[in-house]
C-alpha cells in the first residue's frame, strides 16, 4: 500500500509540474509582474513538501533508510535542509534509494537557484524597464499635446 501511495505522489508531482508550467506561460502575458515571483516561491515550497513526502514514504517502506525515525514534519524539514544545501547532519540518508532521492532534490534545488531565480529577476527588471519607458513616452506625448494646445489645464476652464 505504501508503494502505491508513493507512486501516486510521484504522478501528482509530475502533473503539478505540467500544470504550473502551463499557468506560467499564461501568466507571462496576463499577470501582474509580481505574481511571477509569488508563483516561483509557491513552486519552491511545493518542491520542498513533495520531496518531504517522498522521504516520508521511503521511510515508511524502509525504516532503515534514514539515520533516525522520520515523521511528516521531520521529512519536510530534511527536504528543506537538503534543497537549501544547509545539511545540518542530524538526519541523513543511509540507503541508496534515499541518497539518490536526496541527490535528485539537491539537483532540482540547484537548478532552481541557478536558473529560475535569475530568470524571475531578469523578467522583473524587463517589465520595470518597459513600464518606465512607456511612462516616459506618455509624459512626452502629453507634453507635446499640451504645447500644441490640444490639452488644457483643469484650471483653464474656470
Amino acid at each position: 500500500m505504501d508503494i502505491g501511495l508513493f507512486i501516486y505522489s510521484l504522478v501528482l508531482l509530475l502533473l503539478y509540474i505540467r500544470l504550473i508550467a502551463g499557468f506560467k506561460e499564461f501568466m507571462a502575458y496576463e499577470s501582474n509582474p509580481f505574481d511571477f515571483v509569488k508563483v516561483q516561491f509557491i513552486i519552491f515550497l511545493n518542491i520542498i513538501v513533495y520531496f518531504g513526502l517522498i522521504y516520508y514514504f521511503l521511510y515508511k517502506m524502509d525504516p532503515k533508510s534514514f539515520s533516525m525515525p522520520l515523521d511528516a514534519f521531520d521529512s519536510v524539514y530534511f527536504s528543506l535542509v537538503t534543497v537549501s544545501t544547509l545539511g545540518y547532519g542530524e538526519i541523513h540518508p543511509l540507503s541508496k534509494y534515499a541518497r539518490a532521492i536526496a541527490m535528485a532534490e539537491l539537483l532540482v534545488g540547484m537548478w532552481f537557484f541557478i536558473t529560475v531565480v535569475p530568470v524571475a529577476v531578469a523578467d522583473q527588471a524587463e517589465r520595470l524597464r518597459i513600464f518606465r519607458t512607456g511612462r516616459k513616452k506618455m509624459a512626452e506625448a502629453l507634453k507635446k499635446s499640451h504645447e500644441k494646445g490640444e490639452l488644457k489645464h483643469m484650471d483653464d476652464d474656470a
